[in-house]
């Protein structure tokens, strides 16, 4: 339309008469950059060997308290260049390894927290020796791993996954006779052991119990009430092993517990039982249980942690799978459990270095003083 400007032309006059700005409200805005600069500065460096995506995946929000570095598994001396004026470690449960070499070579770090209720991934020990506490987030994931627990032994009794895998396979017929001719176990009447009865072993009880199973347990600090209340027999692991139709391992990986599962105590457990374990891959001797598999010693296992992960030298990877279930550690990690031990590790961490309260749920002994 003639005598109306173009939409460039008036571009062109806001570019050559600007909006006067508010000089008061401009500097308010400096003002906030700097604060919320200065702020971010003053936080507390935490070096996190999680990924943020576990944190976005989680639903978790950062704390603006703490300045979180974000850095993946690079070897030693990265992790030691990284962790340089940094007060505090977050980090995964199992692994990766921050080994002595390392913390003795981290003057800055003050505090290190773990995940999960493992803390496998830190020579704890070496850290004691340095002053600095070693935490970790307890009792956050149990529901999860007593779940994978009684789903692990019905995949195993019934043949599930394997099964599903011979359909796709166009062996459908050929694997329903073989699990007729096998014949599936029911959960109902089987007397299931755990070894350990902590947090998680606790709350595979009530779960066992629902599907109408017996609970026997082994743990040196032998909860006298809740074992009371809830109806569990005491045995010691040679009765575990041998009498129980399922035992599940809820133990830490420490000097009495390596390597204590093998092939002596494999052999006695009974021709139709289970073996999970959800705990750590340190207690089983591998290669005996491997055996005890091949040789059709025991119904079958089902392993959420094994030192070969994956690779070809593996020796559960020849084995059927209708008599190994092998998953990657997964156990306690659900969306809800994960956030929860989040929750729990940041607020401890915040705890230390923010307020300055002694740390929740050391595992190393070390109480230290942070009140300046």
């Amino acid at each position: 339309m003639a005598g109306v400007p173009s939409p460039d032309a008036f571009g062109e006059a806001l570019r050559r008469f600007p909006r006067k700005r508010n000089k008061k409200r401009v500097v308010a805005k400096r003002e906030r950059r700097c604060r919320s600069r200065g702020e971010k500065e003053n936080a507390m460096k935490v070096l996190s060997l999680l990924p943020r995506s576990r944190f976005t995946e989680s639903g978790m929000t950062l704390p603006e308290t703490l300045s979180l570095h974000f850095l993946p598994p690079n070897g030693s001396h990265v992790l030691i260049a990284a962790a340089e004026s940094a007060q505090a470690l977050l980090l995964p449960p199992s692994q990766p390894y921050v080994d002595a070499f390392c913390l003795e070579r981290m003057p800055s770090i003050r505090f290190i927290q773990t995940t999960g209720a493992g803390f496998d991934s830190v020579d704890h020990l070496t850290a004691a020796e340095l002053g600095i506490p070693v935490s970790n987030s307890p009792n956050m994931n149990a529901s999860s791993v007593a779940e994978y627990v009684m789903a692990a032994i019905v995949n195993l009794q019934r043949g599930l996954a394997w099964a599903d895998g011979e359909i796709r396979c166009g062996r459908y017929a050929a694997s329903r006779a073989e699990l007729l001719e096998q014949g599936g176990l029911e959960l109902r009447g089987c007397r299931i052991g755990l070894f350990g009865l902590g947090n998680i072993g606790r709350a595979v009880v009530p779960l066992a119990k629902a599907f109408g199973c017996s609970v026997a347990a082994c743990d040196a600090f032998w909860p006298e009430e809740f074992a009371a209340e809830n109806g569990v027999e005491r045995m010691d692991v040679a009765e575990l092993f041998a009498e129980c139709d399922v035992v599940s391992l809820h133990c830490p990986l420490n000097g009495s517990t390596r390597n204590l599962v093998d092939y002596n105590l494999l052999s006695s457990m009974k021709p139709h039982a289970l073996l999970i374990n959800a705990a750590r891959s340190g207690v089983v001797v591998e290669a005996d249980l491997a055996r005890i598999l091949a040789e059709g010693r025991i119904r079958g296992a089902a392993l959420d942690c094994f030192a070969d992960d994956g690779r070809a030298e593996n020796p559960f990877l020849s084995i059927p799978a209708e008599r190994v279930l092998l998953t990657p550690h997964l156990a306690g990690v659900t969306r809800a459990a994960f956030g929860r031990m989040l929750s729990q590790a940041l607020e401890n961490l915040e705890r230390v270095l923010v307020h300055g309260q002694p740390p929740r749920f050391v595992v190393n002994g070390v109480l230290a003083d942070y009140s300046d």
